[in-house]
């Protein structure tokens, strides 16, 4: 379950009750999630999203990922995230946010079990929903440029673009107690993401497996600025010298946002 958020309404046409209790839950209490508050404007019955900056930056913005609840089946709201940095976005050529749903998941995992089949090892247990096709592409009438002034009375100073686009909330899922049909809960990022927890997991699998153990050597090769474990993974044969072989160093994801080079060098 994911943890209720606050919505802050910052107008000068305050909602009524009923419609605030209408307005969507956002949530970032979760591992790689950066949303910082979200604040709803009734002029145009939008969500303004504010994202926190990468950690030991001055303000660099581009990776994102949050949850939103409470939307009701075929409801579609228009979100902006208006602190984006890059002039540049592929969203102004088509790209798309990234969408999965809780609902969906529920299903694919109901009909796995009904379909019956051999029993997920640990490792595919693990993987299976990080980078699975219940990450899909959504989101229409997308837009990135540059933001407006008026977003300075909504915490945001400085220059800065936005990515706006229309979310459309699925079917949601029905409670098997009481048969009602429930809000789902979509989690929205930049692209896949890939945790660190996800990363320590998958070093220490190929530190275990039997086949590929022997020839890794797993050790800490430093301290991070965020005072976490970077890892050195050695793959080679050990019985040879190293005076007969020569060295390839593979490393990926500089940035929050680079999540498919994390993604490539765990294919790799």
């Amino acid at each position: 379950p994911v943890p209720s958020g606050p919505v802050v309404t910052l107008d000068a046409m305050a909602p009524s009750a009923p419609e605030v209790l209408e307005l969507l839950e956002f949530s970032s209490c979760f591992e790689s999630s950066n949303l910082r508050y979200a604040l709803y404007s009734v002029e145009d019955a939008a969500y303004d999203l504010i994202l926190d900056n990468d950690v030991h930056t001055r303000g660099h913005t581009q990776w994102f990922y949050f949850a939103v609840r409470k939307g009701r089946p075929g409801q579609t709201v228009r979100l902006r995230i208006i602190n984006m940095s890059k002039a540049k976005s592929l969203y102004r050529v088509g790209m798309r946010p990234l969408v999965w749903s809780e609902a969906r998941a529920a299903e694919e995992a109901a009909a796995a079990a009904t379909a019956g089949g051999p029993a997920l090892g640990e490792w595919t247990r693990h993987w299976r929903g990080a980078a699975s096709r219940l990450w899909q592409p959504a989101g229409s009438r997308v837009r990135y440029h540059r933001t407006p002034p008026r977003s300075e009375m909504r915490g945001f100073s400085g220059e800065g673009y936005t990515l706006a686009f229309d979310l459309t909330f699925g079917p949601g899922h029905r409670s098997s107690s009481h048969g009602s049909v429930a809000g789902d809960v979509v989690f929205i990022a930049m692209c896949n993401p890939f945790t660190y927890s996800n990363l320590r997991e998958n070093l220490r699998a190929i530190a275990r497996d039997p086949v590929t153990g022997p020839l890794c050597k797993y050790r800490c090769l430093c301290g991070t600025l965020g005072d976490l474990r970077c890892d050195l993974l050695e793959i080679s044969n050990w019985s040879v010298s190293k005076t007969h072989k020569k060295s390839v160093v593979v490393s990926a994801r500089v940035h929050p946002g680079e999540t498919n080079a994390s993604w490539i060098v765990h294919g790799l």
